[in-house]
């Protein structure tokens, strides 16, 4: 496993550290983790907004 890159003098980083694999068997890039983590949230909002309706 590497370690992340800085990023470069114009504040971009490496097209490559993106798509850089987690190590994980099934989040395999950096992106599908935000995605999941992002999905995760919005479910929890809204069982949290339902759930209040529910036992009320």
């Amino acid at each position: 496993m590497t370690s992340p890159q800085p990023p470069r003098a114009d504040g971009d980083f490496d097209a490559d550290s993106e798509n850089e694999t987690t190590g994980l068997p099934r989040l395999r890039t950096w992106r599908g983790v935000y995605t999941f983590v992002a999905v995760c949230f919005v479910i929890y909002v809204i069982v949290f907004a339902l759930l209040p309706r529910l036992f009320a």
